[in-house]
């Protein structure tokens, strides 16, 4: 599969050219270089394609993924019956007369009474639907294609941010909706040379802000405005230079900004809108693994006991039982992922895997939180009520020294 992207103006970078019209000019001139998210976004989108189009997705894809598009594919089976006889088309070029490009939307459920657009989105960083941007620029090209409709839907499946509205959220743009976006397009070519800075240089991550002037003073007073490593390449070197003197200092300023957010949310009981205080990422570990891979060959076969071990799955004769065999043992993740597939391969219902693993391997395995941490609380979610699935924390029962928690 292959994703075409427009040059100068793709319907995913629409919230930086239409704030900032002239960045269309400046950001093309830098390289697109392939990242970890961005291969990951392509892996995302190929699971999503087999799994809509073929209704089946390769048997040792990612376990985690394979579930993510088994729900995409219950919501867009819900969609069709919400609004049957209509066509379903995915990976769909749209050309967009009002920039002259193109783009490529996900998913389009074109029916007589409605068109959705579905953008599948495999990142961590929570996503707007309403107004959003790029799915409203989709939406252009599929009314210029297939005309207008009495009902508009844009959806988007974000399957690995726990967002307060679920993992698919969908909004109805009004027809006026429709027509502000399709204004502010057209004023945004026509006017190609002006510059703006504003949220929208981070939230979109203009390579150009390493160089941008007007960047640099919209950010110079607010350190919340703060960086992406695609700024670096536009920087000179006696900026780069000067970045390099502050970062320790910067970094120091992050620690001691945390501890003052703790001190008051634990000691205080004061409340720092957007941020919460939950006990620390939960670390698993093996406690017995022999008898963890004897429960799996036990319960689903030695096959399955084998996929245990990664780097010596190419092994037919494996010896499990072999002490020395033991250390060659996949993580607790990878573990939790041979469950997974197990279920999925074996055609159990969804979400069974859990009770799989509880009742074969959990007693092998031992689980503990690593202290208090402060985090994002998003999504309108007031501090402290996001992660209540930790219990109330007790401040007097905290230790004074929280440094290990930065």
């Amino acid at each position: 599969m292959t994703i075409a992207h427009a040059k100068n103006r793709p319907p995913s970078a629409a919230k930086r050219w239409l704030s900032c019209p002239w960045s269309a000019q400046v950001t093309p001139l830098y390289p697109n270089d392939e990242t970890d998210a961005s291969l990951k976004g392509d892996q995302w989108h190929k699971a999503m394609e087999d799994r809509i189009v073929f209704g089946a997705l390769p048997r040792d894809v990612d376990p985690d993924m394979a579930e993510a598009m088994d729900d995409l594919a219950e919501k867009v089976k819900a969609l069709i019956k919400e609004f049957p006889g209509g066509k379903l088309y995915v990976e769909v070029r749209l050309d967009i007369p009002q920039t002259g490009e193109f783009g490529t939307a996900d998913l389009l459920y074109v029916h007589p009474e409605i068109i959705v657009v579905i953008d599948e989105k495999s990142g961590y960083v929570a996503v707007d639907v309403e107004h959003n941007e790029q799915m409203l620029t989709y939406l252009l090209g599929a009314i210029a294609l297939y005309g207008p409709r009495p009902r508009y839907r844009l959806g988007i499946h974000q399957p690995n941010f726990d967002h307060i509205n679920g993992t698919f959220r969908t909004w109805e743009p009004s027809d006026t909706d429709v027509r502000h976006h399709e204004e502010a397009v057209l004023w945004s070519v026509a006017n190609d040379n002006h510059v703006q800075a504003g949220t929208h240089c981070k939230a979109s991550y203009c390579p150009h802000r390493g160089s941008c002037e007007a960047f640099r003073v919209y950010a110079q007073n607010d350190l919340a405005l703060g960086w992406h490593s695609s700024e670096l390449k536009g920087m000179s070197d006696e900026s780069l230079s000067k970045v390099l003197d502050a970062c320790d200092e910067l970094a120091g300023y992050r620690n001691e900004a945390r501890m003052e957010a703790m001190r008051r949310i634990m000691n205080m009981d004061r409340r720092i809108d957007g941020y919460k205080v939950v006990k620390g990422r939960r670390n698993r570990a093996v406690r017995d693994p022999a008898n963890l891979v004897g429960a799996i060959e036990s319960a689903l076969g030695l096959t399955w006991a084998r996929r245990l071990f990664p780097e010596l799955a190419w092994v037919s004769d494996l010896d499990v039982e072999r002490p020395e065999v033991l250390k060659h043992l996949g993580t607790c993740k990878h573990i939790e992922d041979v469950i997974k597939q197990y279920a999925r391969q074996s055609y159990l219902p969804r979400g069974s895997w859990k009770t799989l693993y509880d009742n074969i391997v959990g007693q092998y395995i031992t689980e503990t939180a690593g202290g208090l941490t402060l985090e994002r609380a998003i999504d309108g979610r007031p501090a402290r009520v996001r992660g209540s699935e930790f219990g109330t924390i007790d401040p007097a029962t905290v230790p004074s020294n929280q440094t290990h928690i930065l």
